[in-house]
């Protein structure tokens, strides 16, 4: 097994498991994966070990990370219901603990009609025509997206452009000019850097390049994973497990509306 194959550190854990080892030593194989791997499963089961092990802060700290990253699902419930034995929720987590099965619901009737649009070629070609890159003076999102992934993107730019988000992607690119200057100007000019990573963008040279320029200048950034699969964590420090999280997370910045 590769030494920096994340899944290494999860096999650890579960052999140390099965051992009934000191938790110390589960916790350190856990956090390693997990450090690689965002995965709210595993994420959680460390949460629980700390509360078996009377880490309290690192187990708040993990229940915080797991509703910030996840927003919804079983294990959201189960962070909240164990941070509860601690500390109260925040006033953003209390909203969302109260009103999550109505969230669920909006979430899924507001993306449901833009991800069917983008299912057929002719859909695609629709939307494409229906968005447009921001160009302006104001703070706006770089997107970085390999173009195999456009059926699942596109419908993503274009909620968030109906949200108010100002956005640049590249088919923005004025015909006649250089490719990587405008690519280049327009991930300085970026108040945010959100990438699409998937194994077409891990595959993708220019993508990387975009994601490495992005690292140059500074930028914050935000990766979303539209599919579970092994990229290096020189690519890929957090995990990201749903895509329609998208908008969960750049919300809470104004500055890009």
């Amino acid at each position: 097994m590769a030494g920096n194959d994340s899944q290494q550190y999860l096999l650890r854990y579960m052999i140390l498991k099965a051992k009934n080892a000191p938790i110390g030593q589960m916790i350190h194989a856990l956090e390693s994966y997990t450090a690689e791997e965002l995965d709210e499963r595993w994420l959680y089961e460390l949460a629980e070990l700390y509360h078996e092990g009377g880490y309290i802060d690192h187990c708040l700290n993990a229940c915080d990370k797991i509703m910030l990253m996840f927003g919804l699902g079983k294990y959201v419930d189960k962070a909240m219901k164990l941070k509860q034995m601690y500390a109260p929720l925040s006033a953003d987590q209390m909203d969302l603990f109260e009103n999550r099965i109505k969230y669920e619901e909006n979430r899924w009737a507001s993306e449901q009609p833009v991800q069917n649009e983008a299912k057929t070629d002719a859909g695609l070609k629709r939307m494409k025509t229906q968005i447009e890159p921001y160009e302006g003076a104001k703070p706006y999102v770089f997107i970085s997206y390999s173009h195999e992934d456009s059926k699942q993107v596109l419908p993503i730019i274009k909620k968030l452009q109906s949200e108010g988000y100002r956005v640049w992607f590249d088919n923005g690119i004025v015909s006649g000019k250089k490719w990587r200057e405008v690519i280049a100007q327009h991930i300085r000019g970026s108040g945010y850097f959100v990438a699409f990573i998937s194994e077409n963008y891990s595959k993708s040279e220019m993508c990387k390049n975009e994601f490495f320029l992005a690292q140059e200048y500074s930028k914050r950034w935000l990766p979303i994973y539209l599919e579970k699969n092994r990229i290096t964590r020189r690519i890929s420090p957090v995990f990201l497990s749903y895509p329609g999280d998208t908008l969960v997370f750049l919300s809470g910045s104004g500055r890009f509306l």
